[in-house]
């Protein structure tokens, strides 16, 4: 009998919560070695999340003062792709989200870029996610 090695994947439920968290840490932990694999978005500001990215920060983030490593390398990685031009603070906000839904939209995905990264945003970043693996 013959076994078929299977690559593990994400749903892609247009859920940004912490199996999404997760396997976007191992993409990114491949190239920014400081980025932690716990499913977690810790070091966002409670208040700009709400006002700017209310419907992709499911029960995986956290809220604190400073910002995340994860999402700083999400900026490094749409920064070098010459869609975000803000800096590399580690915050989610508005201007994150466009630069992700141009970097995605560069990638064959078409999403309107319109800096809410809702749930069809995150079932593109999840598909692009699961092609990594």
């Amino acid at each position: 009998m013959k076994y078929t090695k299977v690559k593990p994947t994400i749903a892609e439920d247009g859920e940004f919560g912490s199996e999404t968290i997760t396997l976007a840490q191992k993409v990114l932990r491949k190239d920014h070695g400081y980025v932690e694999v716990d499913g977690i978005i810790s070091g966002q500001s409670k208040a700009l999340i709400s006002r700017y990215v209310p419907s992709a920060v499911a029960g995986a983030w956290t809220y604190e003062a400073s910002g995340s490593a994860t999402v700083k390398a999400i900026q490094e990685v749409l920064k070098k792709a010459k869609v975000y031009s803000d800096d590399l603070d580690g915050v989610w906000g508005y201007n994150t989200s466009i630069g992700l839904q141009k970097w995605l939209n560069n990638r064959g995905y078409n999403l309107e870029v319109d800096g809410i990264f809702g749930a069809l945003s995150t079932k593109a970043y999840q598909n692009f996610l699961n092609k990594c693996i």
